[in-house]
């Protein structure tokens, strides 16, 4: 690989020890704090790494390792350097080195650092001109929100409020599941004060809508558009609170057998969101 980014043109530098300065800050981004002091995330999926090229996006720093079974994902990123010429600094390492900074249990021989961008508050955002919209409350499993963020994208839904203690969308897991939809999103972030009152302010002005396994409307029976929205999703074990659920101009429900409790939450949003953006029109 050396030889043939020197011919190449570009640019780069050899870490092999994982106590190199760069790789032990890299190693801090796992932590959510950290990323947040830092300003920077990683992506360790070589998937979403070229993702993010193919959508013009590069990372500050890019970790490779020579890799004869990988080659092909090595190939598309060397073009994409080629034909951009980002100010990506290319860090060409080892197994050793990828196997401490990745998440992964058989990891990608890419790992890309990035910039990691202010995520506005509620209150800095004009949210009525980005509706429709999705909310999440409470939701901690990572995979739940990533699944989340690629529906949202696959419906055309760019805009994701994240409300009370939400997992962070900057977790290596949440990204390696939204896929190109993580940089397709934009970020709102709200405490569950801000949010009510968002609600008390502008509730005249658009629909908030939430999910319910056991009571609501049919989702069946919406057969008109709603206008603007906002489609509020919980996490299976709290739900959404029931002051919030009192303030919902509408309560969704998803016909399904008595076999099972409930739907997963991701589940639950993609085939509400195929309804309201598909059929609801």
């Amino acid at each position: 690989m050396i030889e043939e980014l020197k011919k190449l043109g570009i640019k780069y530098k050899e870490i092999s020890s994982p106590e190199n300065p760069l790789v032990k800050k890299t190693f801090r981004l796992q932590r959510k704090r950290q990323r947040y002091k830092l300003g920077e995330y990683f992506i360790d999926d070589a998937n979403v790494v070229i993702d993010g090229m193919r959508l013009g996006l590069f990372p500050k720093h890019l970790f490779l390792a020579p890799s004869d079974e990988r080659s092909e994902w090595i190939k598309e990123i060397i073009h994409h350097l080629l034909t951009h010429k980002p100010d990506t600094e290319v860090v060409i390492t080892n197994d050793k080195v990828i196997r401490k900074l990745s998440t992964l249990e058989e990891p990608h021989p890419v790992i890309g650092v990035y910039e990691l961008s202010d995520t506005p508050k509620l209150s800095e955002v004009e949210l009525l001109n980005y509706l429709p919209a999705v909310g999440i409350w409470g939701i901690k499993n990572p995979g739940n929100l990533g699944t989340i963020i690629r529906d949202m994208i696959a419906f055309e839904i760019k805009t994701l409020v994240m409300i009370q203690s939400t997992v962070d969308p900057y977790n290596p897991k949440v990204i390696r599941s939204a896929r190109e939809g993580f940089f397709k999103t934009k970020f709102v972030r709200a405490t569950q004060e801000e949010f009510k009152s968002f609600l008390d302010e502008y509730s005249d002005n658009f629909k908030l809508l939430t999910t319910s396994s056991k009571t609501g409307k049919d989702i069946r029976e919406i057969r008109e558009s709603l206008g603007k929205w906002l489609l509020l999703l919980g996490s299976e074990s709290q739900g959404i609170p029931e002051d919030i659920l009192k303030s919902s101009h509408l309560i969704v429900r998803i016909p399904i057998s008595d076999e099972v409790e409930s739907l997963n939450v991701a589940s639950a949003g993609a085939i509400t969101l195929f309804w309201l953006t598909r059929i609801a029109i």
